[in-house]
């Protein structure tokens, strides 16, 4: 809404100067042309931001509509005055329409300032469509739900966009999208004054390490607080270091100082079936799992909890536990990254380094990763050892070219020698 306000603000602003050359106060070239330029231009990206808001009366009282007419209007008139004074023949009449509705622009621009500034306290068309005859079409809804919702939009698809920037994992983005969805038809319920439908946010991560479980880890928090669901959407990472203690009773202690750094946000717990070995024999482990499902009942509006570790682990520590099973219901596998996955991210790497690949290191990097993705185990780093391969190439690059004098495109561009040959 302040994008918008601010860029009208612009329109107005130009609209006055050209209505100053249009009754002669100033020569309408170059001061007027100029503003019937700068008119067009703001009135563009006026239109653009309507259209990306989509509806602007969940904001405020100015409807989309009138402000695309507005928009429509504004554009023909200042294409109109800008063509005037060149070789672009333009009949008079049209001149003459556009000067008197350039008068006009001024009162329509004092309602549109003024429904920007009104701002919305009733209930969508939408929910009133939904009126089924006894009333429950009116019921209350929670506006500022609406408002928040409308407002982060360009939140949310920052995270979006984070999301399917990164390499591969194709089917933990549908999980993701799946969870959003959810959580939106969710809100919509809440606005329209039905009853929420009971929901678990909390998130079990399986799959090896270097897979991107924390850095998604990261961008659902952000997710969740674009839709309400979190008040800070921060993400605090643990292992069972951080919660476990080496004496009686200073365990939930420890749980629970941590815990309280991540409420509002999301508590990310790697390797958390490690907090349950030996068989239900770890007293240490299962007092901070006990102190942990406490408090996700005691705060369950304020934390959510993400717990990660490898697939078989993972499932057999969520099932020895009945409080574990019956929080955490939603599984999203990570799987290992393809070959072609990690020459994308080594790719990447280089990119941000403005490092060039030689035709022929391409070649032996490709043959390289297929190699390490055939043979590879469950202690395959994926995403980790890449970043390891990376730092190694470069070591060896730096041993090349410290035996003779080099030039910078030297120092940009891999060959093949550079990287290493014990993968």
């Amino acid at each position: 809404m302040d994008g918008l306000k601010k860029n009208f603000i612009l329109v107005a602003v130009s609209t006055f100067f050209m209505l100053l050359g249009l009754i002669g106060l100033v020569p309408f070239y170059p001061i007027s042309w100029g503003a019937s330029i700068a008119f067009a231009i703001f009135v563009m990206v006026f239109l653009w931001q309507i259209h990306a808001a989509g509806e602007v009366g969940y904001e405020c009282a100015l409807r989309k509509k009138p402000a695309l007419v507005f928009c429509i209007m504004g554009l023909v008139v200042a294409a109109i005055l800008i063509s005037r004074d060149t070789p672009v023949p333009v009949p008079l009449v049209l001149v003459a329409i556009a000067k008197n509705l350039c008068f006009w622009f001024v009162f329509y621009e004092i309602y549109i300032f003024k429904q920007l500034y009104t701002p919305v306290a009733k209930q969508p068309e939408s929910a009133q469509k939904k009126d089924d005859g006894n009333g429950a079409g009116k019921a209350r809804h929670d506006v500022s739900a609406v408002i928040k919702k409308k407002i982060t939009r360009f939140s949310l698809s920052h995270a979006e966009r984070e999301l399917y920037s990164l390499v591969g994992l194709t089917s933990v983005k549908k999980e993701i999208l799946s969870l959003k969805n959810m959580i939106l038809a969710q809100n919509k319920r809440v606005s329209v004054g039905l009853p929420q439908i009971p929901m678990s946010y909390h998130c079990v991560f399986t799959g090896n390490p270097g897979t991107g479980k924390t850095t998604v880890a990261r961008i659902v928090a952000q997710i969740y607080k674009d839709l309400g669901v979190l008040e800070k959407g921060h993400l605090v990472e643990c292992d069972r270091s951080s919660l476990v203690a080496g004496y009686a009773g200073q365990t939930a202690i420890k749980t629970n100082e941590v815990i309280d750094s991540a409420l509002d946000g999301v508590l990310f717990i790697d390797e958390a079936y490690t907090l349950a070995r030996n068989d239900g024999q770890d007293a240490f482990g299962q007092e901070a799992i006990d102190t942990l499902l406490k408090r996700m009942e005691d705060d369950r509006n304020r934390l959510v909890v993400i717990v990660a570790g490898y697939t078989d682990e993972m499932k057999t520590f969520i099932d020895s536990n009945p409080g574990l099973s019956s929080r955490f219901n939603r599984y999203i596998e990570f799987s290992d990254y393809s070959a072609s996955d990690l020459y994308e991210i080594f790719r990447r790497m280089c990119e941000k380094q403005k490092l060039e690949l030689s035709p022929e290191f391409e070649g032996t990097l490709k043959a390289l990763l297929q190699k390490i993705v055939d043979k590879a185990d469950r202690s395959f780093g994926n995403g980790r050892g890449i970043r390891n391969l990376y730092e190694k190439t470069l070591v060896n690059q730096a041993n090349r070219l410290a035996k003779k004098d080099y030039s910078v495109s030297e120092l940009l561009k891999l060959l093949p020698e550079d990287l290493p040959a014990d993968c």
